[in-house]
């Protein structure tokens, strides 16, 4: 009974998706982001196309080009019946999206100081690309939080998290999910914030609730920005009082560190009854009652 308890597990860690698997989908991410720069690039030179339309259709043939091959490379590399992409409207918890933006918003906060020790220039970059017009506005509001999280928690932190589990899938996903984004300053914060969505989309085995949050931190940073006369200001030059951001950043500190202690102890809990039913469990799939274990044994279901 070990040893097929053992073959089983090698048979999982074999399963997809391999650092093979994540490599190739990362080489067709690149080979994506330079097809569209090219086409975009072609439609400037011969037509008027404005630098906002540019930005959106070069972000459009990027991540749809990258989700179309990852969905095609899961298809054909996971068992029969796996769930591609998971938009469970029944796991529409406003309690825990609401949740969400806050820590979002928290965790933003108490790595502002970290984020301002890094070179302006970076920054200035994003500037000019914020100043583009209604496209870009489209495109961080809507179409970059849609297809992000298809890609970064729909494909990559579900595969991840059936094969290593919810904290190293969670952890991966959002170290992925911050180096495409190659500004530094958006690298830290976009890794602090996939590891709250990806503990919502573990808890709810949904995507509806972190594309709802990720649109609502996005509309957030966009109005900030024009609120700001098209610079993206710190939560200490928006509050002009030195008394009160100390307030508001004592507040966030301790959101962020309960939220993220809350977060640690309830995936560690989780994991601890999953191995402890992998091992109570018969070598024909069934647990030592009897029950069969489901295709959805590894995503957590909400209180």
């Amino acid at each position: 009974m070990q040893t097929e308890k053992a073959l089983r597990r090698a048979l999982l860690k074999q399963g997809y998706p391999s650092w093979g698997d994540l490599l190739t989908l990362l080489g067709v991410f690149i080979v994506a982001t330079v097809l569209g720069s090219i086409i975009v690039g072609i439609l400037q030179k011969i037509g008027n196309v404005s630098p906002g339309f540019g930005t959106f259709l070069g972000y459009l043939i990027q991540f749809s080009l990258t989700i179309g091959f990852g969905l095609y490379q899961r298809k054909i590399r996971s068992p029969k019946g796996t769930t591609l992409l998971k938009f469970g409207f029944k796991k529409l918890d406003f309690t825990i999206i609401l949740w969400g933006v806050i820590m979002v918003l928290a965790t933003g906060i108490v790595i502002e100081p970290l984020l301002g020790l890094l070179p302006d220039m970076y920054m200035d970059r994003l500037n000019a690309l914020m100043g583009t017009g209604g496209w870009m506005m489209l495109t961080a509001i809507v179409i970059a939080p849609v297809m992000e999280e298809m890609l970064f928690r729909g494909i990559v932190q579900d595969a991840l998290t059936r094969k290593y589990g919810a904290l190293r899938g969670a952890v991966i996903a959002a170290a992925v999910f911050g180096i495409v984004h190659l500004i530094p300053q958006q690298v830290i914060n976009a890794f602090m914030v996939g590891l709250v969505l990806g503990y919502i989309y573990y808890r709810t085995g949904s995507l509806l609730p972190v594309i709802l949050i990720h649109c609502i931190n996005n509309a957030i940073s966009y109005f900030s920005w024009m609120l700001g006369g098209g610079k993206i200001l710190s939560t200490r030059e928006q509050l002009g009082n030195e008394t009160l951001y100390y307030i508001v950043y004592g507040v966030a500190c301790v959101l962020f560190i309960a939220g993220f202690v809350s977060i640690g102890l309830r995936i560690s809990r989780e994991e601890k009854r999953a191995r402890l039913e992998a091992a109570t469990s018969q070598p024909d799939g069934e647990t030592a009652s009897g029950d069969k274990i489901s295709d959805e044994a590894h995503t957590n279901q909400p209180d």
